[in-house]
């Protein structure tokens, strides 16, 4: 005869590992876990996470960054599969996604999206006003990156001048001064938005701002890493 107390397997799970001594207090419910199909089950169906899998939520920064708030976060009830597979999730992403090399100042530009804020290095002032960002303080940091386009003037085969429209993405930094008013660090100048008290370029970012480093490939697997120069060496 089935057990009717047992839960399907879309339902809240319990705790896997009750008190049994103890049938007075039971264990509360799970607030995520992970579903035989490999996505995530919320206990509130209108979280992000939900019905999606580890793998897919590493690959944007937003629902990547859920993962790991998810992973930090103490006071939620995660199932111990789930929380392996988040972990093994966010592994492989950081070998994909890791650069081969250690990355310069500009370089780490690219990585951006990933930190939550920027430590200022050095004083940064805007004419006419006072102080915009102050050495040593922690800004929030936000990153986006915008479609572009400009005309440049190149040369014929001819030797004559041409106008040529070039396309491409741009990347956007945005940072709140002491103020809160809104600054925007970018390679051209952004068009006009009322919102952007001060445009700047990236080159003011690197001057006043600690670019966070990029753990390159050794650094997150140094283990592995000594393996294959031994290997090498033994060539």
């Amino acid at each position: 005869m089935p057990n009717s107390s047992s839960p399907a397997s879309d339902s809240i799970p319990r705790n896997a590992n009750p008190q049994p001594l103890n049938r007075s207090t039971p264990q509360p419910p799970l607030d995520f876990w992970l579903r035989k199909n490999g996505t995530i089950a919320a206990a509130r169906a209108e979280s992000p996470l939900a019905g999606r899998t580890p793998a897919e939520l590493v690959i944007m920064v937003q629902t990547r960054k859920l993962l790991q708030t998810l992973l930090r976060n103490k006071r939620l009830r995660i199932s111990d599969d789930l929380r392996s597979a988040i972990q093994a999730a966010l592994r492989s992403r950081a070998r994909l996604a890791a650069p081969l090399i250690p990355l310069g100042p500009e370089q780490r530009l690219g990585w951006l999206d990933e930190a939550a804020e920027l430590i200022c290095s050095s004083p940064l002032t805007v004419p006419g006003d006072a102080e915009a960002f102050s050495s040593g303080r922690a800004y929030n940091l936000a990153c986006r990156t915008v479609p572009t386009s400009q005309i440049v003037v190149g040369q014929t085969v001819a030797g004559m001048p041409e106008e040529i429209l070039v396309s491409g993405s741009e990347l956007l930094v945005t940072l709140r001064d002491n103020a809160l008013r809104l600054h925007v660090f970018a390679h051209n100048t952004p068009p006009p938005d009322p919102r952007i008290h001060k445009s700047h370029p990236l080159e003011t970012l690197l001057r006043h701002f600690i670019v966070p480093d990029v753990p390159d490939i050794a650094t997150i697997f140094p283990s592995r890493f000594q393996k294959l120069k031994s290997q090498l060496a033994a060539l």
